[in-house]
Order: C-alpha cells, then structure tokens, then sequence
C-alpha cells in the first residue's frame, strides 16, 4: 500500500489568503463605522442633555421669580437677556448670552457660564408673553447649543447642534400655576 501525503498546493494557499483578507478588511470596515456611529451618537446625547439642563434651570429662575426687569432685558434678539427680580427680595437674576456662554449672574455672586467647555450656544432668544397686571406673564425662550472641540484632549471630530424651546410662567404672588 502506497500512502502519498497530501498538503495545501501553493494556489489553495494564495486563494485562502484572499478571502481571508477580503473577509477581514470587510469586517474592519463594518467594526469602524459601528465605532464612529457610537461616537457621533454619544456627541449629539451630550450636546442635547446641556442644553435640556440649561432650558430647565432657567425655567427654574422664570418660576421662582416675582417679575421681570422689562428695561435690562433683551427681547427678540438671537443674543436674548433676561434680567428676573427675585421673589421675596431687591435681588435679580441675569441670564444672558455672552461670547457662545449661557451665563447666569444672581446678585452678589460670580457668574455662572451653564454650558460647558465642549458646547458653546449659538442664540438665545427670550420672548415676553402676556402681562403683570392680571398675573399672566410667561417668558419663551429658544436656546440653540453646538457642540466644540476643544483642543487641550482629543475629543469627538463631529459636529452636533440642537435647538430647544420652551418656557414657564412667572409667579408673580409666589403661588404656582
């Protein structure tokens, strides 16, 4: 009995390396573009969940106030400023659009820039409805915030840009609506 060994010929051995590097090469590709996906998903999250967090804190300042400063703010204007008067006290609240910042100044304390260093806003727009006298003011705003690159860390190369609008009313006697 005659045993012959048989091995690879050198064309099963280049004709399995093609398809195992077409079959890698498209497994790297699909893999990166499921990363980059996570990637400008986690960018557009970030830059949204600021922006929800500075719409609620000046939906906050808007409720707790006892009425607005109508000669220091700034209404229908893309660099909106709204100047509150705090309930129950002579102090104001500021909330104003300063160099791509949302920036909340209370009296007798430091302002407060409310978006981070990786979102900067691009307009903030108040508008004044309704009146004191029957105790129906409600201020809207529009806020648009984008997100930044920041060139001290490596971060995200895209771009993510929301726009949020909302709103509150003024409780002018302290009770809530």
């Amino acid at each position: 009995m005659r045993k012959t060994l048989r091995g690879f010929s050198f064309v099963e051995v280049i004709l399995y390396l093609g398809l195992f590097s077409v079959m890698a090469t498209a497994l790297l590709a699909f893999s990166w573009n499921v990363l980059d996906l996570g990637v400008k998903d986690r960018t557009s999250r970030q830059v949204f969940s600021r922006a929800r967090f500075i719409t609620e804190r000046i939906n906050y300042f808007i409720r707790n106030a006892s009425g607005i400063d109508t000669g220091a703010s700034v209404f229908d204007n893309a660099n909106g400023k709204l100047v509150l008067n705090v309930l129950g006290s002579g102090d104001t609240v500021t909330i104003a659009l300063q160099n791509g910042n949302v920036v909340l100044l209370e009296t007798g304390q430091p302002a407060v820039a409310l978006n981070g260093s990786d979102a900067k806003a691009g307009s903030l727009t108040f508008l004044n409805y309704g009146s004191p006298a029957d105790g129906s003011e409600y201020i809207d705003f529009v806020l648009t915030l984008e997100s930044v690159k920041n060139d001290t860390e490596v971060r995200s190369p895209y771009q993510a840009t929301t726009t949020l609008q909302s709103g509150a009313f003024i409780r002018n006697d302290g009770t809530s609506l």
